[in-house]
């Protein structure tokens, strides 16, 4: 194939491309960061700390946009071709599917590979950026919040009084803290100095106290027990419960595969939790190959369809996209009701649309554009007489 042709090509599909990665990942990132608001309001967070999470939940739908972004910039590329009469003229002059089909793959290959660095690298990396940033600025309100000579109540049943404050080190001096979270009568403790520190592991604030004593009443009986060092472990509630979902608890999202497969090995094999996590390991390798299979099957579609207009293409391309999901979603059911092992039900959907991927490619090559206008007349009959039943 000439280079020209080619990079012609893929010139018109990245720029498809890149518009509909631009504006899918806009509306959900959107909606990501609804449920977030509280929170962010709460943490008093600025432009800076709001770009760094609004990358980490980008990092989360890119998983899932890009192979919608991909096929979209295929059926919109070869779609505008074939409403050209372009991919006409490609067909006369003797340039077939066979000819066609390799900036294609390059382009979806490449984007594969993308879309595999997300699942196995930077979604379970942004999981865990995430907490820690949260964790960090929660700190730092309490920070804020800390002011000598007062008391602070940031810290929820922990409340905090401090004579001075080093910030520069660190450090707090003549400390005086009421733990009210697990007695009725709180526990009173004093210490000579103190500092805060964040655990972004555990989400949790660690408040390390020095030279200082604790006074315990239970009814008529008290205690006082002295210390060198005492540490106060505080968990962090604002951050941990982001959009009603405990962070601190175990996210399959959020670990990579080495950690996936350790906890199936942790788990009984048939197990409910077994099959999740093995359905989870699975999915990330399946969807770039499925971001690849999705952007084959666009390209004789919209081949076919063009001629008839972009939008015909586009919302066959959709029903296909959510038929996708939609397979893979049943194909869970069926893993869960044991019905399916978890590794066939998460490849179900690469297995089924990679070979009328191939048949499509296949039938066009060897037929040309004389099955087109029949497919195409046939979409629009369905479609036309699906809006009729709504009316």
């Amino acid at each position: 194939m000439p280079i020209l042709l080619a990079s012609y090509l893929a010139a018109e599909i990245l720029a498809f491309l890149v518009a509909s990665l631009a504006i899918v990942n806009g509306v959900l990132l959107l909606g990501k960061l609804v449920p977030f608001l509280d929170t962010l309001l709460d943490l008093g967070i600025g432009a800076a700390d709001l770009v760094r999470i609004a990358a980490y939940l980008t990092a989360a739908v890119s998983r899932f946009t890009m192979p919608l972004a991909t096929m979209a910039g295929v059926l919109l590329a070869f779609g505008r071709l074939g409403h050209d009469r372009e991919i006409m003229g490609l067909f006369a002059a003797g340039i077939g599917v066979r000819r066609l089909l390799p900036p294609v793959a390059a382009v979806a290959a490449a984007c594969a590979f993308i879309t595999g660095l997300f699942t196995v690298e930077l979604v379970p990396a942004s999981q865990e950026a995430m907490r820690g940033l949260l964790l960090s600025l929660a700190k730092e309100k309490i920070d804020r919040g800390l002011k000598p000579q007062r008391f602070s109540d940031s810290l929820g049943q922990v409340v905090l009084y401090v004579d001075r404050i080093d910030r520069q080190a660190g450090r707090l001096e003549g400390v005086f803290v009421s733990d009210g979270r697990h007695r009725p009568q709180p526990v009173i403790i004093t210490a000579r100095s103190g500092s805060l520190a964040a655990n972004p592991a555990a989400m949790t604030v660690l408040l390390e106290l020095v030279d200082g004593s604790m006074h315990r009443s239970d009814g008529e009986v008290s205690e006082t027990v002295r210390f060198a060092t005492y540490q106060v472990v505080i968990p962090m509630a604002a951050p941990r419960y982001v959009a009603g979902r405990d962070a601190l608890a175990m996210d399959r999202r959020s670990a990579d595969l080495a950690e996936l497969a350790a906890a199936v090995r942790q788990q009984d094999p048939g197990s409910a939790k077994a099959i999740e996590l093995r359905q989870e390991l699975h999915q990330r390798l399946a969807l770039p190959v499925g971001c690849l299979i999705l952007s084959l099957l666009a390209m004789p579609l919209a081949i076919q369809t063009g001629h008839a207009g972009r939008g015909l293409g586009m919302t066959v391309g959709l029903l296909l996209f959510v038929g996708y999901y939609v397979l893979m979603t049943a194909g869970g059911i069926l893993a869960e009701g044991r019905w399916l092992g978890p590794g066939l039900a998460v490849w179900l959907p690469n297995l089924a649309y990679g070979l009328l991927a191939a048949g499509w490619l296949w039938r066009l090559e060897r037929c040309g554009l004389l099955v087109g206008e029949d497919l195409a007349s046939r979409l629009r009959r369905l479609l036309g007489r699906g809006r009729e039943e709504q009316r």
